[in-house]
């Protein structure tokens, strides 16, 4: 059996996690499908390594502290369940099935960030806080254009250049799984800044993914579904194929989710920051199933929030700043601050004990990472390889605390996940084939569900988080063009220059009140 102890140490923590293979996952399915069956589902158990050699210890009395509804909340450092028992957080799945994994879930919430990979997010991890992921050694290096190594480094920027990332560059820069055409593809269209690609965050830049991701279960094999940039990785989220699109271009030829929920009389909801992307991807500017970022707080406080959910951040698509979705040339900070009231809206509503989160990112941005991503199945044959990996998180109280899933994951296995839950027929053999989430769940917590782990505070000035800058029209380039010709009908209250400051202000608001957010002079 493994056990764990957390100890602070300095900036980071020691944690003892272990790499969980999917539920059906076989390792030796280095392509990151299931099993020849065609299931998600079935197969030998996951193989597991720990994160940390850290060894066993009770906990004390102060490792938990009371949420504002006045229910415990863990700081993730607990070897023991809430009744006391000993848990073997990483490892085994209690000889149950995906689906009675599952079953203690009632809500699924994917948060979809945007252009960031994993190595440039949490590869340091490696080195700094010794972590056991697929991270960085801190050598890896790409060539430049006059032939010079530049090698990762730590960034202190948190506004950078947006690097390339459409379909050709992206392959480019993978080369075939070399990972060695990045730096020369940013050169390319930055020329000033092209040394960014190979930039890394740490803890400080990045609290509130740190905490979630020690205080549940990261993902290091989660990777992008194509090869390519916002909207084709997007649609196998939505729909779990882009329907051959490589670029951004909107498509309404394609089943999505929604219309197989909806058939089902499954209840979901898109709840959208500034512009729900589904109504331009979709060419459906009237989408049924999207609401205001605001209606997501209301029904978290409610306890009322659908099966499945889904949240756009803010792209940063109407006047007066206040994106927060992580796109480059986005302030992170405003990242932070967005995640962690995602986070707190459901830890301290009344479904929390009924919940599943996941944060990922659409696509990896054009960021190094020094992974090739294997192949997987496809009705296309050009979008069977997958994308770069980027950083990915669930979390809930059911899941693994202080542990890494090792597993080949995309962001079809969201689908994946849903078709286990409800029992759905596969959307296509992409879904069937693909891993679902079900070995981020640590059996102990199907009838024990944990109190959310508590969350570092996050203190910023105001005119810091809301610097207003040219509109990049390289950033989500199309989504502008279609508000701009009126594909896309903005709401009528958000049609004024100071919209998008409004919407920062909500958030900002919303996340004072959770307790995320202080505002200093």
């Amino acid at each position: 059996m493994l056990s764990r102890r957390r100890a602070l140490q300095g900036m980071g923590a020691v944690l003892g996690t272990t790499a969980v293979g999917c539920a059906g996952d076989d390792p030796a399915n280095a392509d990151g499908t299931g099993d020849s069956s065609g299931s998600s589902s079935s197969g030998p158990a996951p193989t597991t390594t720990t994160l940390s050699p850290s060894t066993s210890s009770s906990t004390s009395a102060d490792e938990s502290s009371s949420s504002s509804d006045g229910s415990s909340s863990s700081d993730g450092s607990s070897s023991e369940s809430s009744t006391g028992e000993p848990v073997d957080e990483c490892e085994g799945d209690g000889g149950l099935s995906p689906q009675e994994l599952l079953e203690g879930i009632d809500t699924i919430v994917v948060v979809v960030m945007e252009n960031r990979s994993f190595d440039h997010y949490f590869g340091s991890a490696t080195f700094l806080e010794s972590w056991q992921v697929e991270g960085l050694v801190g050598d890896e290096s790409n060539l430049d254009l006059s032939g010079n190594a530049v090698t990762v480094f730590a960034m202190a920027n948190q506004e950078v250049q947006d690097p390339p990332h459409d379909w050709t560059p992206v392959h480019l820069a993978w080369n075939l799984g070399k990972m060695d055409g990045f730096v020369i593809q940013h050169e390319l269209d930055h020329p000033a800044t092209y040394t960014e690609v190979m930039g890394y965050y740490v803890r400080d830049q990045l609290p509130i993914s740190y905490a979630l991701a020690e205080g549940y279960t990261l993902c290091d094999h989660w990777h992008a579904s194509v090869l390519g940039p916002t909207w084709p990785n997007r649609f196998y989220i939505h729909a779990a194929s882009a329907g051959g699109e490589q670029g951004n271009f909107p498509t309404n030829s394609l089943t999505s989710i929604w219309d197989v929920l909806a058939a089902e009389g499954i209840d979901g909801r898109n709840y959208y920051s500034d512009v729900a992307w589904a109504w331009g991807a979709f060419a459906n500017p009237f989408a049924s199933y999207t609401d205001s970022l605001d209606e997501f707080f209301t029904a978290a406080q409610a306890g009322a929030l659908p099966a499945f959910v889904v949240i756009d951040p803010n792209f940063g698509l109407l006047g007066g700043g206040g994106q927060n979705d992580d796109h480059p040339d986005a302030n992170i900070t405003m990242g932070q601050i967005f995640l962690a009231s995602i986070y707190e809206a459901l830890a301290q509503s009344p479904q929390w004990y009924s919940c599943l989160l996941v944060i990922t990112y659409d696509e990896h941005g054009g960021f190094y990472d020094h992974v090739n991503p294997p192949e997987t199945v496809d009705d296309l044959p050009e979008f069977t390889q997958l994308g770069m990996r980027v950083p990915s998180m669930v979390i809930g109280p059911h899941v693994r605390r202080g542990c890494v899933n090792s597993s080949v994951l995309e962001h079809t296995s969201i689908i994946s996940t849903l078709t286990v839950k409800h029992g759905l027929a596969p959307m296509n053999d992409r879904v069937a084939a693909t891993n679902d989430l079900s070995s981020c769940i640590n059996p102990a917590y199907i009838g024990d569900p944990q109190p959310p782990v508590k969350l570092p505070p996050i203190a910023a000035r105001l005119e810091d988080l809301l610097v207003v800058k040219p509109p990049n029209p390289d950033t989500h380039r199309e989504l502008r063009e279609m508000i701009a010709d009126g594909r896309i009908q903005i709401p009528a209250h958000r049609r004024h220059p100071e919209a998008g400051r409004d919407i920062a202000m909500e958030l900002i608001g919303h996340a004072q009140r959770l307790g995320v957010l202080t505002l200093t002079d």
